[in-house]
């Protein structure tokens, strides 16, 4: 697409931006109150929805320099916008995000493209069983350092991951792996939100 935000045109009638906010109201928000979380404002930034511009999207595949025996896997992958580059180059792609109706309007995109619908998952990517990817990607801007605790070690036992890309926050990995690129941008993560810097990191296993 020529725009630097993906599904621009295909948002004009499924309007991903609305459905994730529509989700938050209907049922994140409720489970919060119920929770009486103290820091709602905090969660429902953390929660907010934006695909990864196409400009960092090119930019990360250079990196990467992806092959057609590679696995690529979008870990929180919204509506696998991000999948859809790499299946048009012949490069198996999978995504796993948790929220069920970004699932099922990525599913319609992909299928609109003629790609496969059921390369993007449903579910939690630290308890999926994941795909034996050969690099993986993950815009890591709102995720707790729990998460980011959490998904390093995987990663870092997956054997089959040679590269791995975030955008956003870093995450500490071990001794075995290489930091081989790290550059600042400015990123708007949806057309009515104002630009923000954020890192893309880009680590190869040695």
């Amino acid at each position: 697409m020529s725009s630097d935000q993906p599904f621009e045109e295909f948002s004009q009638t499924n309007d991903l931006h609305y459905l994730s906010h529509r989700s938050l109201v209907r049922d994140l928000i409720p489970v919060w109150l119920g929770e009486d979380v103290v820091d709602l404002n905090g969660r429902i930034a953390a929660a907010a929805y934006g695909e990864t511009p196409n400009a960092i999207q090119e930019l990360v595949i250079e990196i990467l320099a992806p092959v057609t025996e590679d696995t690529f896997l979008d870990l929180g992958a919204g509506a696998g916008g991000f999948l859809a580059p790499f299946l048009e180059r012949g490069i198996s792609a999978f995504g796993v995000e948790q929220n069920p109706r970004l699932v099922e309007a990525g599913r319609r995109y992909l299928k609109s493209r003629q790609f496969d619908p059921r390369c993007l998952i449903q579910g939690d990517f630290l308890k999926y069983s994941w795909p034996a990817p050969t690099a993986i990607f993950s815009a890591t801007s709102r995720f707790s350092e729990k998460t980011l605790c959490a998904l390093a070690p995987i990663a870092d036992r997956t054997r089959s991951i040679r590269m791995i890309a975030t955008l956003g926050k870093a995450l500490e990995m071990g001794s075995g792996w290489t930091l081989v690129h790290q550059s600042d941008h400015q990123i708007s993560w949806n057309q009515d939100e104002p630009e923000v810097p954020e890192t893309l990191f880009c680590w190869e296993r040695k």
